[in-house]
């Protein structure tokens, strides 16, 4: 029987030679990703219209901004910022107020406002407009009353796309608390919300070019298209969810919740509601906005309500925007509503205590960190602490700041890094202590996850994220650890890929077309069952591989070749395995999608270990 003892020592021989090989193994990611731009952004404090208070709510791909703000008067007016001048763009006939919501890349801006064209002794009504060609005109509503005391049906106006179509909600024949949405096109408005009789609530609050509609249904995120609605459900264990942005390509952002004060920001898309989490130390945040690259914006905040921060989420992780601005810009950013194809985001925060709305640009971009993680899977007990070693490189030409690991993906687990000396693997530095990483060397660190609660097999998302650069890409099974956590011992491979050029690329080269690679193993758990099986990356990955189980002395196969070997693992075991590859065409230098993975399965399916390496075709010395 083995004893802790035995077992710690036969893990810390294991990380010493996996720690060892993560560097090796991070310098390919250098080549993984693009450059991606910088969260760092010069700020603009857009003004008022005299008055105390502004607030941004949309800006088109030209970067004009429009919002609402106070007057000297006292009055709200909704503003075009444009070519550095904030102009007030009135209001509709007889209106007190008026608020601007969203603008096309022409220039046309959407909003609401109130309206009342007869007279002081009647009641004022609120109404959805377009503004454009210096005018602005009322888009009615989907039902009026037209009775002396209500002169006005009710609406709202929320985007509108570059053909200019008009999406809003607006107040029913059933009154206020059954608005439904409305799509309004020259100068027609159509029910979408499906019609009179519908006693469902709709809002419709975001429309791309394609025509693609996001909003509400009946307390859920929706989306129209094509005639039809789509229900994009909401995250799990929650009740109730909001889409609020949607992108060209048809990503949808927005909120999901059960209790208001727990909402997560989701990002949507290909049919997948994906939680956003919220920034560190927060209890809610919803996203608000998306352009074509996948960036969101939105707020995250405490759970009680109280100082909410505008974030970014790129690259699988969320940045505080406070975080990236200039030193002593004298901002608190507080929400962030929309972002444009050039990285412009616009919303509202307290610039020297005063709320004013704000326009964010980018700086000049500075090359991403890059990180990886070995080994890529991990199964452990409940209560147990899963260790792994990363690395993070800085390819830039300045020192990248405040380096720290976070996770991405929620988990009931406790989660800490340490920096590590490289050489030796001995923790350096303070637990959870940020670090700041010199041009053009690497940092390598110690991650531990602890479950306190059962956790399925997860590939748990990491952000590697520094406070002057952008995060890393995250590429699964490069840069990401998957993690599982149960109340019984499982197997819990450690495995590892060797290359003849000792860099993690499989180099094949002709004339033979083929290359090869070996796997060493340490099964850290419960002995058992284990399949090996090859998994080229998704795609039309055009390669041939085979594996064998290896003699660990003469590293001469020593089951038959094929696609899986089925062997047991006892705790400690060591078991070594070899892997064949011949190219059936050219494969250029793509590591992050040109990958074999070797994955360890048990009994039952789930993957117990992991590792990968890139396969080209260019010679080693191309």
């Amino acid at each position: 029987m083995q004893t802790n003892e035995t077992r710690s020592r036969r893990s810390r021989a294991g990380q010493r030679r996996l720690g060892l090989a993560v560097i090796g193994f991070a310098l390919l990611t250098v080549g993984v990703a693009r450059s991606l731009a910088a969260p760092l952004y010069g700020v603009t404090d857009l003004g008022t219209l005299g008055g105390d208070v502004s607030e941004a709510s949309a800006i088109n791909g030209a970067g004009q901004v429009v919002g609402w703000s106070t007057t000297s008067a006292g009055a709200t007016r909704a503003f075009l910022h444009a070519s550095g001048a904030m102009t007030e763009l009135g209001t509709l006939p007889g209106g007190s107020d008026s608020y601007a919501t969203g603008i096309n890349d022409q220039g046309h801006v959407v909003g609401y406002g109130g309206i009342n064209e007869y007279g002081p002794q009647f009641r004022e009504w609120r109404q959805g407009f377009v503004w454009r060609n210096n005018a602005m005109q009322p888009l009615g509503a989907l039902h009026c009353p037209c009775s002396f005391n209500q002169r006005y049906g009710t609406s709202a106006a929320y985007a509108v796309s570059g053909a200019g179509e008009i999406v809003g909600d607006s107040a029913t024949v059933r009154g206020e608390a059954v608005r439904h949405a409305f799509s309004w096109q020259n100068g027609a408005m159509q029910d979408i919300g499906g019609g009179p009789p519908v006693l469902s609530a709709s809002n419709a609050l975001a429309i791309n070019a394609a025509g693609q509609i996001a909003g509400v249904f009946d307390g859920r995120a929706a989306l129209w298209q094509g005639g039809s609605r789509q229900d994009l459900g909401v995250l799990p264990g929650h009740a109730s969810s909001a889409a609020h942005g949607i992108n060209a390509g048809g990503d949808v952002v927005g909120d999901s919740w059960t209790q208001p004060s727990e909402s997560r920001a989701f990002l949507w898309r290909g049919g997948s509601m994906r939680d956003l989490g919220t920034l560190p130390g927060d209890g809610a945040s919803r996203a608000n906005g998306v352009n074509s690259a996948g960036q969101v914006v939105g707020w995250s905040r405490a759970a009680d309500g109280s100082g909410s921060r505008a974030f970014v989420w790129q690259g699988g992780a969320m940045t505080d925007l406070n975080d990236a601005l200039p030193p002593g810009s004298g901002w608190v950013l507080t929400s962030a509503a929309a972002i444009n194809d050039a990285g412009q985001i616009v919303g509202v925060g307290l610039h020297d205590a005063r709320t004013r709305a704000f326009l964010l640009t980018p700086l000049a971009p500075v090359s991403a960190v890059f990180s990886a993680v070995l080994p890529s899977s991990r199964s452990v007990r409940i209560g147990s602490w899963a260790t792994a070693f990363a690395t993070v490189i800085n390819p830039g030409a300045d020192v990248a700041r405040e380096c720290r690991i976070t996770p991405v993906t929620p988990l009931p687990a406790a989660f800490t890094f340490q920096t590590t000396d490289s050489a030796t693997n001995v923790t350096t530095g303070s637990p959870n202590a940020p670090v700041d990483i010199p041009a053009g060397q690497s940092q390598s660190f110690v991650i531990a996850l602890a479950a306190s609660a059962a956790v399925p097999p997860t590939d748990v998302e990491l952000s590697f994220g520094c406070a002057n650069t952008a995060p890393a890409p995250v590429n699964v099974g490069i840069n990401t650890l998957g993690f599982s956590a149960g109340e019984a011992e499982v197997p819990d491979v450690v495995a590892l890929a060797a290359t003849q050029s000792n860099d993690g690329i499989v180099h094949i080269a002709p004339p033979a077309d083929a290359g090869a690679f070996a796997v060493a193993t340490v099964n850290l758990g419960a002995g058992g069952a284990i399949t090996v099986v090859l998994e080229p990356s998704p795609g039309a990955l055009a390669v041939d591989a085979a594996l064998c189980q290896t003699d660990p002395v003469t590293g001469q196969c020593a089951s038959e070749l094929g696609p899986a070997v089925s062997t047991r693992i006892e705790p400690n075991g060591t078991p070594t395995f070899a892997v064949f590859v011949r190219a059936r065409e050219p494969l250029p230098f793509d590591p992050a999608t040109h990958r074999i993975f070797v994955r360890f399965k048990d009994a039952a399916g789930v993957i117990r270990g992991a590792t990968s390496v890139a396969v080209r075709t260019a010679p080693a010395g191309g």
